[in-house]
């Protein structure tokens, strides 16, 4: 069903009774022109929303390329901390190794210098029998 100019002013607020057709033409003449200046200002913010969304998207993918970099830098000292923490383990490795060769060494010289003392003691004990069995 079409809606006279009429029909449409009625409705509307503030409009006085008794607008006539040539008032209603030039009412739908300030609805259009404010219709293409809504146009006008949605498309200029589009186009801005538009242009902020490429700068936000250059900067993530910066943001982006340096956080690979940094990762990429610190996976590289982590292997070489892991590298040099390996070097030093197996270092300490061998120390120990050493250490406790040196002690056995140490135990068997010990015990061999109280083998070397009883066996110097045995043979003092027969020199000095002998010398009094000689002796008489």
């Amino acid at each position: 069903m079409p809606i006279k100019g009429g029909d449409v002013l009625e409705r509307l607020p503030n409009v006085p009774k008794g607008i006539s057709e040539i008032d209603a033409s030039l009412v739908f003449g300030e609805i259009s022109r404010l219709c293409e200046q809504a146009k006008a200002l949605y498309s200029q913010t589009f186009t801005r929303y538009q242009a902020e969304v490429t700068c936000h998207e250059r900067e993530k993918a910066h943001l982006t390329e340096q956080f690979e970099k940094e990762g990429a830098l610190l996976r590289k000292e982590l292997w070489a901390k892991e590298s040099k923490v390996s070097e030093l383990k197996r270092h300490v490795r061998e120390i120990t190794y050493k250490r406790d060769t040196l002690q056995e060494k140490r135990e068997d010289a010990i015990v061999t210098s109280a083998q070397a003392g009883r066996v110097l003691e045995e043979a003092e004990m027969k020199l000095t029998l002998a010398m009094e069995c000689a002796q008489l």
